[in-house]
């Protein structure tokens, strides 16, 4: 658990969280981490957000929200989010909630609902003593890996959602309309695709066949969903593949930018300075955390 590193870019992420035997992973993200920025991703599992210093502003499946210094964050399983740090320091812990409580066990049955999608808790969660008490215990249990730190752990997550079931803050999910549904397939397509093939020249047109709107009507709905341009998210994407390229290859700079996506140098050092506020080079002298 101690020392791993979030790879946020992966935007279905394939990776597994933990290990199969005991499947929760910590990850302690500050400024200078590789992985500060949060692109749009989402996973299988649940995630557990402890927001430390600064804010964080989060979006959800559409929904923008803020959270700040002693907030804590819960997004549910295969729910789309993507994140812009703001002098932010947080903690996260990404796990397999149906593994860790077997179906057939007492809380399992208790968190049912929650496992088949038929309740769901408000993503930013109330700061009640009854949630914070065993969050921040297990974050201490996780960064610590201490031994019998598994058996810690998995009871610190049952004593979470015990408290959230026990204090009424589950409530019955809402059932999302089709058509909001369809526009979020939609906008994971075009992700998909801004994932899979940034490193090659992609034009408008190549993004809204992917959702499968005209590039017109594909502009104003990527907008409305992550308040960016498709043209300026996959910038924004670039140079967070290219930032963390620099500071775990340390390949020149040149060829990272050609392998982003970027063929004229002078305009990827302009971009990237305008995401992270440094020339490529002042960012390559950024100490890993």
């Amino acid at each position: 658990m101690k020392g791993l590193h979030m790879r946020y870019l992966e935007y279905r992420e394939q990776r597994a969280h933990g290990s199969e035997a005991f499947p929760v992973a910590f990850y302690h993200i500050s400024p200078s981490h590789p992985r500060y920025n949060m692109p749009y991703h989402w996973h299988q599992e649940f995630e557990l957000i402890r927001v430390l210093e600064g804010s964080l502003e989060l979006k959800l499946d559409g929904r923008t929200m803020l959270a700040r210094a002693g907030d804590i964050l819960l997004i549910g399983d295969g729910v789309l989010h993507g994140g812009t740090p703001e002098h932010c320091v947080y903690e996260c812990t990404v796990f397999d909630l149906g593994a860790l409580v077997r179906a057939n066990t007492a809380p399992g049955m208790e968190l049912r609902g929650l496992l088949a999608h038929r309740e769901a808790a408000d993503p930013l969660l109330p700061r009640d003593e009854r949630l914070s008490m065993p969050v921040r215990a297990l974050f201490e249990a996780l960064a610590q890996d201490a031994p019998g730190s598994a058996l810690t752990v998995q009871g610190l997550i049952c004593q979470f959602f015990g408290a959230l079931k026990a204090g009424g803050f589950l409530r019955p999910a809402q059932g999302n309309a089709a058509q909001g549904r369809a526009r979020l397939a939609q906008l994971k397509e075009a992700l998909g695709l801004i994932e899979q093939e940034y490193s090659r020249e992609l034009t408008l047109e190549d993004m809204a066949r992917a959702a499968g709107m005209s590039p017109k009507y594909f502009c104003r709905f990527f907008r409305e969903m992550t308040q960016k341009t498709p043209v300026e998210y996959l910038n924004y994407y670039r140079v967070e593949c290219a930032a963390e390229q620099l500071l775990l290859t340390r390949e020149p700079v040149t060829a990272v930018a050609l392998r982003c996506g970027f063929n004229d140098l002078s305009y990827f050092i302009r971009v990237f300075k305008r995401y992270k506020g440094v020339t490529p080079k002042a960012y390559l002298r950024t100490p890993l955390t």
